[in-house]
């Protein structure tokens, strides 16, 4: 794209020489000469028609690259515009890049031996994990190169006129400026980008990367905030590896995030790899004691996110506590008014970060986050504590803004401490008993740990620069997590019926503790933020009666049926992010889960006729070694929360999942004959059948019709005004219907499989 442009002049009064006349004010682009290259063919085609377009259009001509953007013209790193906004269009796919490594060294040993009766299993397990990741949005670095090229010298040198004089030194009505280069605007892009092209760092003529050879450009050429752009859009996230994708030192600390430099001058935002570490013990035996046999064990798990956390996740800066206020700046008279029910370590609200005249407002006990007013009251809204500094929660830091504001968006190792290892100790104990020949009493008891995953566990240094330049949109990761513990009791009856069959009853309940939800860190300083964070629990409670019948008369059957409740505070990490982003407190709801199944139950069916049996056909036995298998299942409908209207965010219609989807039923078969090589060798063939039936099973509906495919809108008052500001009203309503007919919101059709498999 060759922007044509010309000079620019307007008639007045240099501030400097005191001249009037034609005083110069920039380039006013006349028009673009457009070259279409050879890497996106597509979406030139479509750049293209365009300007054949205009030309045609009684010779109008394209001016700025802006009124190309305007008009969803593609330009270098953007695509066509979508149809209707429902679909994408050819060529209009977004470029990006990236890559990543993982690393696992895992050491693991166990033993078996037995003494005086004693089965014993005992064992260990070491892993250290290094994760490293690298992402960088491609086509967005053009929009970026358009911004940064010219930033240091978008306004005229006005100082240093250059007077337009004739060969005898008559002023000639005319003045000129150069642009002036401001180094508070300074780009590492601009510079290394005149520098490619053999400029000056320095150099001041407007030029325009979007007529140059591709080939030129470098990812180095920005610096790590050009690309971070903290505030803005992220064109790139990192961690183990630096901004232009290179290795980074994992002795990386938090701290040099924030503080790092390059030789220019330039935060360099180094991030260290992930690596966790993770051991873990153990022992198992296995014993008899008056007709019972225990199965007796213990695992102790030490976890270790192996990073730095937060020391104060409301307060991002070191702050001052009750018992550091006699070395203060504030006043013995308000030091005196700490009432008695306040703890030392707790963390002090003042009204203004003036000291020295400063009032307590109030507190907060770090290690529950309870808050108090001035009078040491408790308070169930830090709401409170804000008004009463005047708007705007003010705890007392060591360094308050009014002092440095510098310390206020700079974080530092005082800001932060290492993760505490979480040791989980996890007994097992499972027995059964004999109540007869022909009835068995079974039980069993387990404590189950998991870890966090490292998705939302994970320290990104880019949470806190966010922070500290309040900018909190999105769910931050919590380094601090913990991991996720599962308590399981199950009691059982095993009951012979008859030599061939047998009946098992048994029931179980199972809880879960410190499941991860998104939490809203209200009134934190210096803005408020959503976060993940062990909030949750849930429990489960179950019935289940399965029925065995071995092959008699080469029928074999069995059936299992399970009742189940499943209940809890959330369904899964961000189904809580309504409530947190709403401002409200941090309640807790005891509901139904997203994925509770009330009854569920598996009927499986096998009809097989073995070697040399059947009837005999033409001298043979045609179906020996031939079966036939059924299996039939069926689900009830998990539950889904009802909408009043069609928008995601409309108002709840009853309760939270206080609506079900319908049953699911399934018939899967399958028919198989075998033929014998030998004794150990067979070839098969077989016919499987998914979904015998072809039953449309619906798993998934729109939460205001509950219809899988339809979801309100077209009905709506809203969608009529949408219809008519279209193109194509009809083609707009038939798209719309495609796109919102979710083929996941349906179980899988009738799939048949014809198979040979050879076994030896």
């Amino acid at each position: 794209f060759d922007v044509i442009t010309a000079e620019s002049y307007n008639y007045g009064t240099d501030s400097v020489t005191g001249y009037s006349g034609f005083l110069y004010n920039g380039q006013t682009p006349l028009g673009i000469d457009f070259r279409q290259g050879t890497n996106n063919s597509v979406r030139g085609n479509y750049t293209q028609n365009y300007f054949e377009l205009m030309e045609d259009y009684n010779g109008l001509r394209v001016r700025t690259i802006e009124e190309l953007i305007g008009n969803n013209i593609p330009v270098n790193g953007t695509g066509p515009k979508s149809v209707y906004g429902l679909w994408g269009s050819p060529g209009g796919v977004q470029g990006n890049y990236s890559k990543f490594k993982q690393e696992q060294f895992r050491v693991t040993g166990m033993s078996s031996f037995e003494i005086k009766g004693h089965a014993l299993v005992a064992g260990f397990e070491f892993e250290q994990k290094t994760n490293r990741f690298y992402n960088l949005n491609a086509t967005g670095l053009w929009t970026q190169m358009r911004l940064l090229q010219n930033i240091p010298n978008r306004e005229l040198d006005l100082q240093n006129p250059i007077v337009v004089r004739d060969a005898n030194g008559v002023y000639q009505d005319t003045i000129n400026y150069n642009f002036a280069y401001s180094p508070t605007n300074a780009s590492a892009f601009a510079e290394n980008i005149r520098i490619a092209n053999g400029l000056d760092r320095y150099n001041t003529d407007q030029i325009n990367i979007m007529n140059m050879d591709p080939s030129l450009f470098k990812l180095d050429f920005f610096s790590a905030d050009e690309l971070i752009n903290p505030g803005g859009t992220n064109y790139v996230n990192y961690y183990g590896y630096d901004y232009t994708g290179a290795i980074a030192d994992d002795r990386t600390q938090i701290s040099d995030f924030f503080t790092a430099k390059d030789e220019n001058g330039n935060l360099t935002r180094p991030v260290a790899a992930f690596q966790p570490t993770y051991m873990a013990g153990y022992i198992q035996d296995q014993f008899e004691f008056r007709e019972l046999s225990f199965n007796v064990g213990l695992r102790v798990d030490r976890f270790d996110l192996n990073q730095e956390v937060l020391k104060d996740p409301y307060v991002l800066f070191p702050t001052y506590k009750v018992r550091d206020l006699a070395g203060s700046a504030i006043s013995s008279d308000v030091l005196s008014q700490v009432p008695s029910n306040i703890g030392g370590d707790y963390v002090v609200y003042v009204s203004s970060f003036d000291y020295e005249s400063t009032s307590i407002v109030g507190y907060r006990n770090p290690e529950n986050n309870q808050w108090y007013d001035a009078a040491g009251d408790l308070l169930t809204d830090p709401q409170d504590l804000s008004d009463a500094a005047g708007g705007g929660i003010k705890p007392m830091l060591r360094t308050p803004p009014s002092v440095d504001s510098e310390a206020v968006s700079t974080l530092t190792d005082e800001s932060f401490k290492d993760y505490d290892p979480q040791v989980v100790i996890m007994p097992r104990i499972s027995f059964n008993f004999p109540i007869n020949e022909n009835a068995l009493l079974v039980a069993h008891y387990d404590v189950l740990s998991q870890r966090p995953t490292t998705g939302v566990s994970r320290l990104n240094p880019f949470d806190y620069l966010n922070l500290v330049n309040k900018n909190a949109g999105g769910f931050l990761n919590n380094p601090n997590l913990k991991p996720q513990i599962t308590t399981e009791y199950e009691l059982g009856f095993k009951q012979r019926l008859t030599e061939k069959s047998a009946l098992k009853v048994s029931a179980y309940y199972r809880e879960l503790r410190d499941l991860v939800q998104t939490r809203a860190f209200t009134q934190a300083y210096p803005i408020t933020y959503v976060a993940y964070d062990n909030l949750d629990f849930a429990t489960t409670k179950g019935f289940t009666l399965e029925y065995e019948l071995r092959r008699v008369q080469n029928f074999r059957l069995r059936g299992n049926y399970t009742m189940k409740f499943a209940t809890g505070t959330g369904s899964n990490i961000n189904s809580g992010a309504a409530l947190a982003n709403s401002g409200q407190p941090n309640l807790r709801y005891i509901l139904p889960l997203d994925h509770e199944r009330r009854h569920e139950f598996t009927v499986n069916m096998d009809y097989r006729i073995p070697n040399n049996t059947g009837p005999s056909w033409w001298n043979s036995r045609v179906f020996e070694n031939m079966g036939i298998n059924l299996l039939v299942t069926g689900l009830s409908g998990n539950p889904y929360t009802k909408r009043v209207d069609f928008r995601a965010n409309a108002q709840i219609d009853g309760q939270i999942n206080g609506a079900r989807l319908p049953w699911q039923m399934n018939f899967d078969a399958k028919i198989n004959k075998a033929f014998l090589i030998s004794k150990r060798r067979s070839f098969e063939i077989y016919l499987q059948v998914f979904n015998l039936f072809d039953t449309k099973n619906i798993t998934g509906v729109y939460a205001f019709t509950g219809s899988p495919d339809d979801n309100g809108y077209l009905s709506s008052s809203a969608a009529e005004a949408q219809i008519s500001q279209q193109a194509n009203a009809r083609s707009y309503v038939d798209l719309y219907n495609r796109s919102i007919n979710n083929s996941g919101f349906y179980g899988l059709p009738r799939r048949i499989r014809l198979g040979l498999s050879y076994n030896f």
